[in-house]
């Protein structure tokens, strides 16, 4: 359900940006935030604008993808490559099809590249908490993986519309966007036997743990 609210929420964005009178609201956000500066955020605001660029993405999604191959986990591994894959190919084709402008509100503290629909730096956070998020599920650290993800999302879509690089319907379609694709992703994952077992069963962890203490018993 989550999923298909995400897509359709994706898809209103993309047609709300065909009619500048239903995105009128946006630029007086971008100067209600702007009121927010000060040097302390701005160095915030950058250095989250240089961990979520695709360079650094690259380097995050490289060692989630050694860690999981360490744990002989490489079904994860493939998750993460082909989620952010994914979301760096979406991301950029919807640039292309959309050339939506960027923000021209005020002096830019940061260098922007390609155009503004939708912000890739949120749709890469919203993919990075998703891959994280499946691989802790069943794990003592979902719940702390879970609230840093979403954290970490919210703090990356945030700080776009501080350094006025993104509208926030870029922003929110890039959200959704990456919760629609990492969750479409995961599904087929599991439909087609992709993971070694289904990240969302616990079961699976019971009946390996209860059938070890039976081979010990015996």
């Amino acid at each position: 359900m989550v999923v298909v609210l995400a897509g359709i929420l994706f898809i209103l964005s993309a047609i709300a940006v065909q009619y500048p009178a239903l995105t009128q609201w946006e630029t007086g956000l971008l100067w209600h935030v702007h009121t927010w500066h000060n040097p302390m955020l701005d160095q915030l605001a950058l250095l989250l604008a240089y961990l979520g660029g695709m360079p650094a993405m690259i380097i995050i999604t490289l060692l989630i993808s050694l860690v999981a191959f360490c744990k002989n986990r490489t079904d994860f591994s493939w998750f993460a490559w082909v989620a952010f894959g994914g979301a760096v190919s979406m991301g950029w084709l919807c640039k292309a099809g959309f050339s939506r402008l960027r923000p021209a509100v005020w002096e830019q503290i940061a260098p922007f590249y390609g155009d503004s629909f939708p912000s890739n730096h949120s749709l890469y956070a919203m993919t990075l908490a998703a891959i994280l998020g499946v691989m802790a599920f069943n794990t003592p650290w979902r719940a702390v993986v879970l609230f840093f993800g979403a954290v970490w999302s919210m703090a990356m879509g945030l700080s776009r519309l501080y350094l006025g690089a993104h509208f926030p319907t870029d922003v929110l379609a890039g959200w959704s966007l990456g919760i629609a694709w990492s969750g479409l992703l995961c599904w087929l994952f599991i439909h087609f036997n992709f993971f070694r077992f289904d990240p969302f069963q616990p079961d699976h962890f019971q009946h390996r743990a209860s059938n070890s203490a039976g081979n010990h018993e015996v």
